[in-house]
């Protein structure tokens, strides 16, 4: 799961304050789980209702996560958000306020300081040798 949004940050060339909102989103939404559904039709890691997309699509989670950061472009982009991570996710997602959002600040931020320890497998960049494989 945090790979594949991890990946899609990377593939969209999101900002850093676009990839805070989607992970801070991704949590209050589903806790980093794929929703099989709820009572009210969202779907996926970021919990996206049908005007986000098929069903398919919001429930993979790269797909979701691209859609999230080009929402999150075009409002970060319109000069009415304060380009805060907490008021974008808010905003691209139309739920819960900035301040639920800012309450999983941390915890985002902790799984984007440990992807930028890990290197993650990435399909179109090859791995950069350890010390141990020199």
């Amino acid at each position: 799961m945090i790979q594949a949004l991890a990946q899609a940050c990377e593939d969209f060339g999101a900002e850093s304050v676009e990839r805070l909102a989607l992970f801070q989103a991704a949590i209050v939404a589903s806790d980093l789980r794929v929703s099989r559904g709820e009572s009210d039709g969202r779907l996926g890691v970021l919990a996206q209702n049908a005007t986000w997309g098929p069903a398919a699509a919001r429930m993979d989670p790269y797909t979701a996560a691209t859609v999230f950061l080009r929402e999150a472009r075009r409002v970060g982009s319109n000069g009415r958000s304060a380009r805060s991570a907490s008021r974008l996710a808010a905003r691209v997602q139309c739920g819960p306020g900035a301040w639920r959002h800012a309450t999983a600040r941390r915890a985002a931020e902790r799984i984007i300081a440990g992807l930028a320890v890990v290197d993650l497998p990435v399909a179109t960049r090859e791995r950069a040798p350890l010390a141990a494989d020199a």
